[in-house]
């Protein structure tokens, strides 16, 4: 009984995939192509193309790329991602158009925490982005400020030092008996602690 009900759902999800390509693909010959996309290797329905990846993904994009290609269109699940294999065609993506492919995608968790994506690791690119790197490297990266900074950074390095020596008395140095994965983790535990704090540094006051 167990069989004939695992057949028979294997025969519907058949049927309704072959459906829904036939659909789809009757679809793509009704509607003209406005927007001309690179050649893509034929797909699974939810998986895409990952089933043609295999073991060695680079040698499998290889032989897609000779086939398709230097320039192909590929799904990994529900994601589309452009493959280039050639050389001119890296060197017109990355150089050329650069500013075109320069962006970050909006992801869930950074637009949740980060204030909609308005940092400068996942701001999208555009004036907003540079203005924000500008100001960055102005006022946090330049030479002087880093050099301000510098006994501060000592400062808090003998801190971390001294938390990791006196966090547990298990946190033996690198070298004796089980003391390496023992002081891994303390240090881990150190650098956690002392992370999200900020007052050690503000308490000292701040340079300049």
């Amino acid at each position: 009984m167990e069989s004939i009900t695992a057949i028979t759902i294997l025969v519907f999800v058949f049927l309704v995939s072959y459906v829904s390509l036939f659909a789809a693909h009757r679809g793509k010959k009704s509607i003209p192509n406005t927007n001309r996309q690179p050649p893509s290797p034929w797909g699974l329905p939810l998986i895409g193309n990952l089933h043609q990846l295999g073991s060695l993904p680079h040698r499998s994009l290889r032989s897609l790329a000779a086939a398709h290609g230097p320039i192909m269109l590929i799904r990994l699940g529900q994601v589309p991602a452009v493959v280039v294999s050639s050389a001119s065609a890296a060197r017109e993506v990355l150089q050329a158009q650069d500013h075109v492919f320069a962006s970050r995608p909006s992801l869930t968790i950074p637009r949740r925490l980060l204030y909609g994506c308005t940092d400068i690791a996942f701001a999208p690119h555009g004036p907003y982005w540079r203005g924000a790197r500008k100001m960055s490297v102005r006022h946090l990266l330049s030479p002087p400020r880093v050099r301000a900074y510098r006994a501060v950074r000592e400062q808090e390095v003998e801190a971390l030092v001294q938390r990791i020596l006196e966090q547990d008395s298990d946190c033996a140095p690198p070298g004796t008996t089980g003391g390496a994965p023992r002081w891994t983790r303390c240090w881990r535990r150190a650098t956690c602690c002392s992370a999200p704090s900020t007052s050690a540094t503000t308490s000292r006051g701040s340079p300049g």
